[in-house]
């Protein structure tokens, strides 16, 4: 077995031989890995073996000089730096390593030392620049171009170059023409629909066509100013049939009805057109379903339903029409569900509820009717939540709470009703939170705080409770904010600072309180940004600025380390030195302390510097002795 340094040996022995051009191609690759299987003598000349190693069997097989072992592994990028890749991998050895020279000669002109410029330098030295290692096929064309006057967008960037550049397969893509007709000139000539010469179009063809597709196009109606319409769309005057303009007798001044930036939608003018609307109409009124015309048999005169400005919305004209209505409503009468009409038993003299100008809105007419509204209103009964008419057991005379007029406000009269309240109300009572009277072990003698005619707001009347009141006022407690009553550890004797009328405004009684004011106050302190209290790095001594134990409002800011009511700071505004609203920490000196005059009073100070903190450093209390 050859032993690892010794092919090493051998390898660097290679690579030395190698510098000196000689071929010997089959040697210096893996055989496996590029088909060679021996050396042949079309591959160039053989290497002269003189100053080799002995041992041929490092490299050949035994039995054949022209076998090279299949194991011999030559890496070229560990070995010279250099790294086959793409189409170079697969190349023959002796494609660069030959007899023209040291292949040091032709790596140092780049690609151009190996391949012939076919743009004869037309395009730059830089190869890499448009071909890359795996193939001769150009890329990045596409923002290379963006670089002419000409850029590859749209359908432009699948065209063959050769098809613009007549010599780009030599390399020669100087001289193309960048306007549009240089290419499609044939399109202009061929182009009929519109015919662009009879028409005297301009041969400018972005004018009116895109990058990406000829049609659709649009044409800029200017450069044709004063010219008739049907000069270019006589044709599409003739073709149409919808409706059809010939067989009508319309007008070939298309400007009356159509626009130049587009054919639809039109608006026809209908100033000379005051009857006979059938004429044009007829197909709209043949095909009209909503409703039927044809089946109802409804007059051709369409100006008695329609305007000439839309169809849509249409008011039919119901004068001398007293009765009947179902003759033309019965689809409606029987489509309806709010209520279901037949199955109600409601009769089909539309008029006794609807009006001729509008369906809904049905008055019924309740005339005459004066009790046993479930006849007609069961299914109300029984749908009805607020309250569940049903399972409270209120009676079935509908006319009770409810009027003629509308069901909503209903007013239950509670007249003769001498029962308990909770006897119809125990859901209400069961499904109130605010609060929650079953977790509290409220009463169930509603009328204690509500009364008949609305359950809010209830009065709670608290003459004769002597109980504490967190006793029902647990939740709120709990729940208190923007004082979290219990990581404040406030006391649970509400009363000390709420009232049995109105728990806000509450007033805290701060006498005896002697501990810190941020015990209780922190997320006070946390969330004010007007300062911010945090950013600016205040202390939490809070009685600093605060003096009221009344009200947070009026604070005033105890600046005596560095005085700002009297000397020369006083009556400064903050703002005047602290610059940046939310972070009262950062100060300012130099903007009322220009820097020359101040240089001039500092010019034989040591380790003077014109800084805001260096100021502070030396006069911590405002003044100009210095510290």
């Amino acid at each position: 077995m050859i032993q690892p340094t010794t092919r090493r040996r051998w390898q660097l022995f290679l690579l030395s031989v190698l510098s000196f051009s000689l071929a010997f191609a089959c040697a210096i690759r893996n055989p496996a890995q590029n088909g060679i299987q021996g050396w042949e003598r079309k591959n160039g000349p053989v290497i002269p073996h003189d100053t080799f190693p002995k041992d041929c069997t490092l490299c050949h097989l035994p039995g054949s000089w022209r076998d090279i072992r299949p194991d011999f592994v030559f890496d070229h990028e560990r070995e010279t730096g250099y790294a086959l890749e793409g189409m170079h991998k697969n190349a023959q050895c002796l494609r660069c390593h030959n007899d023209r020279g040291p292949v040091q000669t032709f790596s140092q002109r780049g690609c151009s030392g190996c391949h012939q410029d076919i743009h004869k330098g037309r395009l730059g030295p830089m190869c890499q620049e448009c071909h890359g290692q795996r193939d001769w096929e150009p890329v990045g064309q596409d923002s290379q171009h963006a670089r002419t006057r000409f850029p590859l967008v749209g359908a432009h960037a699948a065209v063959a170059c050769f098809s613009c550049h007549p010599n780009a397969q030599a390399g020669n893509f100087q001289g193309a023409d960048p306007t549009c007709i240089s290419c499609h000139a044939k399109d202009f000539t061929n182009a009929k629909k519109p015919n662009h010469i009879a028409s005297g179009f301009p041969t400018t063809c972005e004018t009116c066509h895109g990058m990406s597709t000829f049609t659709p196009a649009r044409f800029n109606h200017s450069a044709v100013a004063g010219q008739a319409c049907s000069t270019c769309h006589l044709k599409d005057y003739q073709s149409t049939t919808s409706p059809n303009h010939i067989s009508q007798g319309f007008s070939l001044s298309c400007e009356q009805c159509h626009k130049a930036s587009h054919w639809i939608p039109i608006t026809f003018s209908h100033a000379s057109a005051s009857s006979n609307c059938i004429q044009c109409h007829l197909p709209d009124y043949q095909n009209a379903r909503n409703p039927n015309h044809v089946a109802f048999g409804y007059p051709t005169n369409c100006t008695q339903c329609h305007t000439t400005g839309t169809w849509m919305p249409a008011t039919f004209k119901h004068d001398g029409i007293t009765n009947n209505c179902v003759q033309c409503h019965l689809p409606n009468y029987q489509a309806t569900t709010a209520p279901n009409h037949a199955a109600a038993g409601l009769g089909t003299n539309c008029e006794l509820c609807h009006t001729t100008s509008t369906w809904t809105s049905g008055n019924f007419n309740h005339a005459g009717i004066t009790n046993n509204c479930v006849i007609c209103h069961l299914n109300n009964f029984k749908d009805a939540t607020n309250p569940n008419h049903v399972a409270t057991g209120i009676p079935q005379n509908c006319e009770q709470c409810h009027t003629f007029g509308a069901w909503k406000p209903a007013n239950f009269n509670h007249n003769g009703v001498t029962g308990t309240c909770i006897q119809c109300h125990m859901p209400q009572y069961q499904s109130a939170t605010s609060p929650n009277h079953v977790a509290l072990a409220l009463p169930t003698n509603c009328e204690q705080c509500h009364t008949k005619t609305a359950w809010q707001p209830a009065n709670m009347n608290h003459t004769g409770i002597t109980a504490a009141c967190v006793t029902c006022h647990l939740i709120d407690y709990q729940n208190a904010t923007p004082l979290n009553h219990v990581a404040g550890g406030i006391p649970q004797n509400c009363e000390h600072c709420h009232t049995t009328t109105a728990w806000k405004p509450a007033t805290f009684d701060h006498t005896g309180v002697t501990g810190a004011c941020v015990t209780c106050h922190l997320a006070d302190y946390q969330q004010t940004t007007n300062p911010n209290h945090t950013t600016a790095g205040f202390p939490t001594t809070c009685d600093l600025c605060h003096f009221s134990k009344t009200t947070w409002s009026g604070a005033n800011f105890n600046h005596t380390w560095f005085p700002i009511t009297t000397g020369a700071h006083k009556n400064f505004k903050c703002t005047d030195c602290h610059p940046n609203s939310s972070n009262f920490a950062v100060f300012t000196c130099t903007t009322c302390h220009t820097k020359t005059t101040t240089n001039q009073q500092h010019q034989n100070v040591s380790g003077y510097q014109y800084l805001s903190a260096k100021c502070y450093q030396c006069h911590p209390n405002g003044t100009s002795g210095g510290n």
